[in-house]
């Protein structure tokens, strides 16, 4: 029998309950949808009740939040004319106001925002490694990844002047910012 463990220790009940407890709704119904989970969660009795919220008022106030943070994710910009919509906002934490969304071209013009959103791409394209590594067909952009990392890595240990030649070299070769989303400060909105 497979071993079920969490992605991160982000849970108190063992994942093997809650593991188990899936297979067996998926064996019941077919598939395992969100709701039936929830609704096996339900009872109190249930062994999966608390890791759910159950005061509605709080649970609402965290879905608005969950809507704000999609809403945030799904705005997009155009750059310039003919040009793919890109995001218009992307997540960073900065010291002196904490996490949250600040626009594309801002984060992509400071040193630091900008390898916050690489490293979180990065640790993203390691989550769908990790999910889909058992496809062959995507090898190639594995290694792809890994060269990007590398890349990444050598850049963090060189200073910021060798950073921005590195990043004007990159943007001679793709027509962008340091090969990333920004082609101009000039934005419209999607």
């Amino acid at each position: 029998m497979a071993e079920f463990v969490w992605r991160r220790h982000e849970y108190a009940i063992p994942a093997s309950l809650v593991g188990q407890r899936v297979v067996q709704l998926e064996s019941e119904y077919g598939v395992c949808h969100p709701e039936r989970l929830v609704e096996d969660a339900r009872p109190s009795t249930s062994p999966l009740h608390d890791m759910f919220e159950w005061d509605n008022t709080r649970a609402a106030e965290r879905y608005r939040v969950e809507q704000a943070r999609g809403i945030l994710q799904s705005i997009r910009v155009i750059l310039e004319p003919d040009a793919k919509p890109v995001p218009a906002f992307v997540h960073v934490r900065l010291l002196e106001s904490g996490n949250g969304y600040v626009g594309v071209a801002r984060a992509m013009s400071d040193q630091d925002m900008r390898a916050q959103v690489l490293g979180d791409a990065l640790r993203q394209l390691d989550a769908l490694q990790h999910r889909y590594d058992t496809l062959a067909e995507l090898r190639p952009v594995w290694r792809a990844v890994s060269r990007a990392r590398r890349r990444q890595a050598t850049r963090g240990r060189q200073g910021p002047a060798e950073a921005a030649r590195a990043g004007q070299a990159q943007q001679g070769r793709s027509g962008m910012a340091g090969g990333a989303l920004v082609r101009s400060g000039r934005a419209r909105q999607a």
